[in-house]
């Protein structure tokens, strides 16, 4: 879990390939208790460390100095991670079930839902106490094994899109169909299928009739 930490770390706070590989290359010295080349105050904590010479610090240590992982960790994105595009997709998935069929027009209209959702909510602050303390909720995944993660616990979502869409709504209602110029027209695109040429069945029973006679043959 440490060396994940320092790999977003090195994403992060780099500017530069030449930054990342750098900082990236000093986690070899500090999981083996050396932190001369480490930038972080002194460690008070007790950790366990890999003990420089034995087999486990000589693996881990080949496969963090890897040419192609080195070059690949100075090809991270310093902007950001791909944890917003993430959380999008989960709360399409939340609008659009993948597990239910829709028409085109719902299909669309659920996701632009999703969008103006995600939008409004996207940038949420953290939650806090009357005493201004910041709220965190601890996570058991399945995955770690009895192990924890620490979240931010984040203030409420708010749904004032609904609220737009319900006054749009009433007002194309109250005008005549026939003013509503700025009203898009969509029509349901083909299926995938009707590009396609469709053989005639009698054909298609003839043919597999000649392939069964072949074969039996």
């Amino acid at each position: 879990m440490s060396i994940k930490c320092h790999l977003y770390w090195c994403a992060l706070s780099s500017k530069t390939a030449e930054e990342k590989k750098k900082k990236w290359l000093a986690c070899v010295d500090h999981i083996q208790n050396f932190h001369e080349n480490c930038s972080h105050p002194p460690i008070t904590r007790d950790k366990q460390w890999l003990l420089p010479g034995t087999d486990v610090n000589v693996k881990v240590v080949d496969l963090l100095t890897k040419t192609m992982f080195v070059n690949d960790v100075q090809k991270m994105s310093h902007h950001g991670q791909t944890s917003g595009v993430e959380a999008y997709h989960s709360i399409v998935n939340h609008f659009v079930p993948k597990m239910y069929t829709f028409s085109y027009k719902g299909m669309c209209s659920r996701v632009r839902l999703a969008a103006m959702h995600y939008n409004e909510n996207a940038g949420r602050g953290q939650k806090v106490t009357n005493e201004g303390v910041s709220c965190y909720s601890i996570a058991y995944p399945k995955y770690k094994n009895g192990g924890y993660s620490l979240k931010k616990v984040m203030v409420e979502a708010t749904y004032g899109y609904v609220n737009d869409c319900f006054s749009e709504a009433v007002k194309l209602a109250q005008n005549p169909k026939k003013h509503r110029t700025d009203v898009i027209r969509v029509e349901d695109p083909p299926f995938l299928t009707a590009a396609l040429s469709k053989p005639d069945k009698e054909s298609v029973i003839a043919e597999h009739c000649a392939r069964f006679c072949d074969n039996y043959m």
